[in-house]
């Protein structure tokens, strides 16, 4: 019984990941929450910046009560996509996860001038639209570089059962921002994707689960907004953490995916993300916040979200621990050693696709750079 429990306790401690969880507002009525945008890049011209292609999506949920259960997907919705043209595009919901609708449309990408409209309806028959939506105007001249500094942070760590605070080294990503000669303000909003490469510590070079490349969409989830009116600096985007950090070990490419929204789509993400930095685990979630979309018909439902039509660039970062100024140790194979002694090791210690941080594959992604 005992050594059962302590391999688990290792097993936290050396491969442990966060779980993310998301408190609602207690209401009795479920509100409907809407996440998605179009842009003016195609899936086919996604390929190129490179990535395995996007296509547009929309992902339909219920808020619900502060449970430890998820909250409930809208499944068998219609939902389709109306321009000033008078052309429709339909979505198609997702057979492994329900709730999520895609635009399967290779080639299809927003056209500026035109303005855009959500048409959702729910499968108990409940209409809901967005307002018409367009691309913002201004001209926005190629993404800039991207670039990290080095950086430290205070965390609070326990010790010997108290809580201290502990400087963790660490880098921040950042871009430099073109020059802004619009004399008008830029909205902008970066998002990232991550992928690592997990090398089994214990695993032969010959073995089918030695190299996997992983995925994890929990993994930099954040975002982050800047209204800038000149342009011509570096501006930091996200903190990523050394410490334990086996992702940089060997090689790490992020996909940055820079977006320019209008002025109200840009205040409804920076409010979403004030109100997340101010809450606590245990506080309600961003509630109250613009929204362009609404209920019709009459019943007065709330729908919480924001539809929006955007300008898109994005640009490929690799990373590892040999590009930094100073030496990070590889503890991967010492742990799987000491830690678990003979006869006693991990899963993810002889195989990489028994990795249980991401969605790991032996498979090579077709744009990876050695």
């Amino acid at each position: 019984m005992w050594p059962r429990i302590s391999i688990v306790l290792i097993l936290i401690m050396l491969f442990g990941c966060v779980e993310l969880y998301e408190f609602d507002v207690k209401n009795d009525t479920p509100t409907l929450v809407v996440e998605g945008y179009i842009s003016d890049k195609s899936f086919v011209d996604t390929k190129s910046y490179p990535s395995d292609g996007r296509f547009f999506s929309i992902k339909l949920r219920y808020t619900s009560r502060v449970t430890n259960q998820h909250d409930e997907v809208a499944k068998g919705a219609n939902v389709s996509l109306e321009d000033s043209d008078g052309n429709k595009y339909q979505y198609t919901e997702d057979s492994v996860e329900p709730g999520t609708y895609y635009l399967l449309n290779t080639s299809f990408a927003a056209q500026r001038g035109t303005e855009y409209k959500l048409n959702i309806t729910l499968s108990d028959g409940e209409i809901y639209e967005s307002d018409w939506e367009r691309m913002p105007d201004s001209d926005v001249s190629p993404m800039g570089d991207i670039c990290f500094d080095e950086s430290e942070k205070k965390v609070y760590v326990w010790k010997s059962g108290e809580q201290e605070v502990e400087t963790q080294k660490g880098i921040d990503l950042c871009i430099n921002l073109p020059l802004n000669t619009n004399n008008t303000p830029i909205y902008y909003r970066w998002n990232f994707n991550a992928t690592w490469i997990y090398i089994a510590p214990l695993s032969s070079i010959v073995d089918y689960g030695h190299k996997c490349w992983v995925t994890n969409k929990s993994y930099l989830k954040s975002y982050k907004v800047t209204v800038d009116e000149v342009g011509g600096y570096k501006n930091k985007l996200v903190y990523m953490s050394l410490y334990r950090n086996e992702r940089t070990f060997e090689k790490m490419s992020v996909l940055i995916t820079q977006q320019v929204l209008t002025e109200r789509n840009y205040r409804f993400w920076e409010e979403m993300y004030e109100q997340t930095q101010r809450g606590g685990l245990f506080d309600a979630p961003p509630y109250n916040l613009d929204t362009n979309l609404k209920q019709t018909g009459g019943s007065g439902k709330k729908v919480s979200g924001y539809f929006g039509v955007v300008r898109e660039q994005a640009k490929r970062w690799y990373f590892s621990k040999h590009d930094l100024s100073y030496y990070v140790e590889d503890y991967l194979q010492a742990d799987c050693e000491v830690y678990y002694g003979p006869g006693r090791k991990a899963p993810e210690c002889y195989s990489c696709l028994d990795y249980p941080k991401g969605n790991p594959t032996v498979s090579e992604p077709d744009w990876w750079e050695e």
